[in-house]
């Protein structure tokens, strides 16, 4: 018997140490070993091309020469003195500034109607989502179908009103605005799905307690809907924010005509500048300077906002 335990032991030492622990300790490293799967891939994918890009944006690294000279902080300098990249910073600052507000707006007072629908809610936000769910490059072409010059459906149907053609999106002073119009429409139908979701988990106990003391509509919305859905609000709110930012595909598509930026560059946004400069200027190591700013630049904005509209309500 000692003989067949001393065996049993020195077998069990000849196994992987992972097989020698306990069936509960076995249990307790899984989580880990799950976990080296999504973390190779954000070091791979994530962090390494993120490193990289930070030490092209040090170096004059051009696609048309083998030599990726050191110089710095010269590229992040350069910035501040290239009128285009102001041009389309400013661009991109307005897109954020006007699409942003607007969608959570729009999307928010179709969530309260859509709420209130007795029957057939489902059907009306897949109505609203089918924009979401039309890839870019097809919302970009449509669109640019509409708004054109000639032949367009919209001017077409001013001509036959009698009314004066509009330039639309070969106006310097219309292109982007209409280009916000064309974003917010694309996307309105995320923001109302994830807000109706949110409304919808509100108990209605809450609604009843505040009509028996007397509350109205706004009061009800103001107190009780707008504070319990904040968490969806911020998510709604940071997703538009990144999107804006980084909205290169329908202003690329919808642009009138072979160039890139539009009339006077009012369509010329930060991702477009960016592929510019690396992939037709060739001049990766100031594309990636670019790159590195707008990463700062989203990570500060979604702090911010985290820090602003993350708070607890309870009732």
């Amino acid at each position: 018997m000692t003989k067949e335990l001393a065996q049993a032991e020195e077998s069990k030492l000849r196994l992987p140490k992972f097989l020698r622990l306990s069936w509960n300790q076995q249990l307790s490293l899984w989580p880990y070993i799950f976990l080296i799967i999504p973390m190779a891939y954000f070091l791979f994918v994530r962090f390494v091309p993120t490193l990289s890009t930070i030490n092209m944006s040090l170096r004059d690294w051009s696609l048309l020469m083998p030599e990726k000279e050191w110089v710095g902080f010269a590229n992040y300098v350069r910035m501040f003195e290239d009128p285009k990249l102001i041009k389309a910073a400013t661009n991109t600052a307005t897109i954020v500034l006007i699409m942003v507000p607007l969608q959570i707006i729009v999307a928010l007072t179709i969530s309260v109607l859509l709420v209130r629908i007795p029957k057939g809610r489902g059907i009306y936000r897949l109505i609203y989502f089918i924009p979401f769910m039309t890839i870019a490059p097809v919302v970009g072409k449509v669109w640019k179908y509409i708004l054109a010059v000639q032949r367009g459906p919209i001017n077409l149907v001013l001509q036959e009103l009698g009314l004066e053609q509009q330039p639309f999106l070969t106006s310097p002073d219309q292109a982007l605005y209409l280009l916000i119009g064309v974003i917010v429409w694309s996307g309105i139908g995320f923001s109302t799905v994830i807000l109706v979701a949110g409304i919808i988990q509100i108990p209605a106990t809450y609604y009843e307690a505040a009509r028996i003391d007397g509350a109205n509509g706004w009061q009800l919305f103001r107190h009780i809907t707008l504070p319990l859905i904040n968490p969806a609000l911020v998510f709604v709110t940071i997703i538009t924010t990144l999107r804006a930012l980084r909205e290169f595909t329908i202003p690329y598509v919808i642009t009138p005509g072979s160039a890139i930026g539009g009339p006077l560059n009012s369509l010329l946004t930060l991702m477009i500048q960016v592929y510019v400069t690396g992939f037709r200027k060739m001049k990766m190591g100031y594309a990636s300077a670019i790159t590195v700013c707008m990463l700062v630049i989203m990570m500060t904005i979604s702090l911010v906002q985290l820090r602003i509209m993350r708070r607890r309500i309870e009732y």
